[in-house]
Parts: structure tokens; C-alpha cells; sequence
């Protein structure tokens, strides 16, 4: 789903940021306070460090946009390589929220949830966004097998 600022009642940029600051500052945390748990004890089972999350994310985009560069389309196959550590770093960056004062993981959880939901939504049930239908090919491939 392409992104709109009228999203959510005219709110869409301001939610844009939140989620942004959100993850940016709990990214930080977590990286603080992965690397002073690292300084004290050094622990084979520690959680993966968010640097090679990030390098996972910025890397992916990267090749994302090398890919669709001379063809100017989007296609969710080249995004899901990058969705798996996107999601990871949210839960950690939210986790870190949480370590301060546990009402702001709730809360930065609401916050992202009040824009995923709606975009997941419109995602799967809005027809102008049914670009992988199916139907055609499979009454050819009836036709011609």
C-alpha cells in the first residue's frame, strides 16, 4: 500500500514520525544497553546485536533499490527479504521502551498497531491493490493444458 499523508484522518505524516522516533531512540537504547551488558560479562547467548539488524535492514534496501531502479515497480517479493529484521528491531527497540517505564512499550505498541492496522486492512481487501490476481492465468492454463 503506497503511503498517503491523509492516512488515518489526515494524521499519516505525524504517525510516519512517531514510529520513526519510536524505533530510532529504543534502537539506541537497546544498542546501549546491549553493549554496557557486554562491557560487564561477556555472554555467547546475548540477543543479536541491533548493528547487524540495521546492516541487515540499510543492506536490503539498498539491493531493493538497485532492483527496482530500471523497472520503477514495486512488488512485496523485494521487501520481504528486509521484513523479518524490520519487525525484530520494532520488538527490540519496544522492548527497551519498556525497560524504562513498562507502560511506554504498551504504548509505542499502540501507536505502531493504529497505523499497521489500518494498512493491513486496505492491503488485503481494497480491490486497487489486487494486482496479483490469478484468476486469468489459471482459466488459460485450463484451456491450453
Amino acid at each position: 500500500m503506497p503511503f498517503d499523508p491523509t492516512f488515518l484522518v489526515g494524521n499519516g505524516m505525524i504517525w510516519l514520525w512517531a514510529v520513526l522516533g519510536i524505533l530510532g531512540l529504543g534502537i539506541g537504547d537497546w544498542g546501549l544497553l546491549s553493549a554496557r551488558r557486554k562491557s560487564l560479562i561477556s555472554n555467547p547467548q546475548s540477543p543479536i546485536p541491533p548493528l547487524f539488524l540495521l546492516t541487515w535492514v540499510i543492506g536490503g534496501l539498498a539491493l531493493y533499490y538497485v532492483a527496482v531502479l530500471d523497472r520503477g515497480a514495486f512488488n512485496v517479493r523485494y521487501s520481504s527479504f528486509i521484513t523479518p529484521a524490520l519487525y525484530v528491531l520494532l520488538g527490540g527497540a519496544l522492548a527497551a521502551w519498556q525497560r524504562g517505564w513498562r507502560p511506554l512499550g504498551w504504548l509505542g505498541l499502540v501507536v505502531i498497531a493504529a497505523g499497521m492496522l489500518p494498512g493491513i486492512q486496505a492491503d488485503l481487501y481494497d480491490a486497487r491493490f489486487a494486482r496479483e490476481d490469478i484468476a486469468g492465468v489459471t482459466h488459460w492454463l485450463r484451456a491450453v493444458a
